[in-house]
């Protein structure tokens, strides 16, 4: 069995990564923190997604298991500014407003989330590892 391997600056981009999510989430709720936390759930899926197409075998495991999570923070981020704002016209002001209210609202959601996206990844890490002992003792 082959251990995982992990590059400097995959390693250095998900400290990076880490510092923000903490940054808006600990951040007393306002438009930079809201909009700090609305980027961060619409970029990760995506990086997940090229991490499960484009990695080797652990790295597309933990994206693959990752991905559920960002996946569900993004849609329900999506949805509920849809019926937060609605079609209507606002003014700048009503949507400064409005995302400093959704930082307040999300802070918890999203930090549930993000907690989930490395254990579930883990899960997947573990579970390709797992299946892998077992595949090469088939092949024997």
């Amino acid at each position: 069995m082959s251990r995982p391997t992990f590059s400097l600056r995959m390693l250095l981009a998900a400290i990076a990564a880490i510092a923000v999510t903490l940054a808006a989430l600990t951040a007393k709720p306002s438009f930079v923190s809201g909009l700090a936390m609305m980027l961060l759930a619409t970029a990760f899926p995506p990086v997940f997604w090229i991490g499960s197409r484009s990695g080797g075998r652990y790295t597309q495991a933990f994206c693959l298991g990752a991905l559920a999570p960002a996946t569900i923070a993004a849609v329900f981020l999506a949805f509920s500014l849809i019926a937060v704002n609605g079609p209507q016209t606002v003014t700048l002001d009503d949507c400064l407003a409005v995302v400093a209210k959704l930082a307040e609202f999300y802070r918890f959601l999203l930090a549930f989330f993000w907690a989930a996206m490395p254990i579930i990844g883990l899960v997947g890490v573990v579970a390709s590892w797992t299946l892998e002992g077992h595949e090469q003792s088939d092949h024997n």
